[in-house]
């Protein structure tokens, strides 16, 4: 009872602290931010075209990202844009010029709900070579990735574009209720390439706070329309567990169902678990999971078995030294047959890097690995490829705005 009642009270002061920062937070001046980081790396790659006949090549990547970011009183507001530039020494890959544009929103309108908008738009290759943050899977800047999935081959230049929205309501300390949803469109612009596909994801969660627990029940549901239209539906119950001020785990059973056209529909359970470990900046996670995946790029859903290990931690006491990391294994079942191979998947992305001094400079040494094994007979054949890439980076950061550091000495 005491545990009990010493967390509901950690949630009503939470909750208390919340209105409060709201209420005065309405008479705070918006202010305005920008944000350049350029950088530039050069590298070397077994597998430059991306293709189940590898052919190496040394490569230079430029990019440039630039955001304007509006911060308001209830409102933040970021656009951003990238351009990326890859030149291959050799001829043996595809020089690519990447853009990426965003657009982030964060509304407050009430004290106890939260909305986030988002939208996304890539113009770029499929063999690309992207600097990425391995240890939540995303594009610099920009949101967070799903779990790894099938990868196609080749160096087609494809559009994506993406549309994303999230509420959260908080009606009391004990509960919270969460909806979002994503559009998602790819359009491969030459041939021979994948169908073009669009994705389109609901989901709702509803969560439960008791003392050190958290209860959930989610249900999500996602339509793919590409060469063969699908629908992915799941719910799932959860128990969330607060082992420590450190230390988490989270369990999650329900059961999936895909349906296909012209297929008959597959029914199974799904399963998830975590383990997580989070100190301030840093922290590390595992995952096991059992889940529909839809696979946008190759536009047909599969069955994942997946473990995937992420992690950020210092390698100096002054933690100016970093190591970040992914790990992750795939073993997929085709959707109509729960038993039999559709691919598997080995990733790794590994990071190091380190500041220099006090300069809005930041040096990295990436690695990452593709290890993809498909089946010939599957209903749709998911190709063997094999690529790594070596790569040394570095990158600047200035900010300029209201209250901002100065450039030179500022921290990263």
């Amino acid at each position: 009872m005491r545990s009990r009642a010493k967390a509901d009270g950690r949630s009503a002061a939470l909750l208390a602290a919340t209105a409060a920062a709201w209420l005065a937070s309405t008479s705070a001046r918006a202010e305005v931010v920008y944000d350049l980081a350029p950088s530039a790396g050069v590298g070397i790659t077994n597998n430059a075209r991306l293709t189940s006949t590898p052919l190496a090549d040394e490569f230079s990547l430029l990019t440039a990202t630039a955001q304007v970011r509006y911060l308001g009183a209830r409102a933040n507001h970021t656009l951003g844009y990238r351009l990326g530039w890859t030149h291959y020494f050799e001829g043996n890959g595809l020089d690519n010029l990447s853009n990426e544009l965003s657009v982030l929103s964060a509304l407050m309108p009430a004290a106890n709900m939260e909305l986030h908008l988002g939208g996304s738009a890539i113009l770029s290759r499929v063999s690309r070579l992207a600097i990425t943050n391995p240890s939540a899977g995303t594009t610099a800047g920009a949101a967070p990735a799903p779990a790894p999935e099938a990868q196609v081959a080749g160096t087609n230049l494809f559009i994506g574009v993406t549309a994303t929205e999230e509420v959260i309501y908080r009606p009391n300390a004990r509960w919270q209720l969460l909806e979002s949803g994503n559009v998602t469109r790819i359009t491969y612009l030459d041939s021979p390439a994948p169908p073009d596909s669009l994705l389109i994801t609901l989901r709702g969660r509803a969560e439960r706070i008791a003392a050190l627990d958290t209860y959930s029940l989610e249900s999500s549901t996602s339509a793919t329309f590409a060469a063969g239209n699908s629908l992915i539906s799941q719910l799932m119950a959860g128990w969330r567990r607060e082992i420590s001020v450190m230390w988490s785990s989270e369990l999650q059973a329900g059961v999936m169902g895909i349906f296909r056209e012209n297929v008959s529909p597959t029914i199974g359970p799904a399963a998830l678990g975590s383990l997580g470990y989070r100190r301030i900046f840093w922290y590390a996670n595992l995952t096991v999971s059992r889940l529909p995946t839809a696979n946008l790029f190759l536009g047909t859903p599969t069955i994942n078995n997946q473990a995937v290990l992420r992690l950020t931690l210092p390698l100096t006491r002054d933690e100016t030294a970093v190591i970040s990391g992914m790990a992750g294994y795939t073993f997929a079942n085709p959707s109509n047959d729960q038993f039999t191979r559709a691919y598997d998947q080995r990733v790794a992305q590994l990071t190091v890097g380190t500041r220099f001094g006090r300069l809005p400079l930041y040096g990295t040494l990436d690695y990452s690995l593709l290890s993809q094994h498909g089946n010939p007979t599957a209903a749709t054949p998911v190709p063997d490829l094999f690529r790594q890439v070596l790569m040394l980076n570095i990158r600047a950061s200035f900010t300029f705005g209201p209250g901002t550091p100065p450039i030179l000495g500022a921290p990263m």
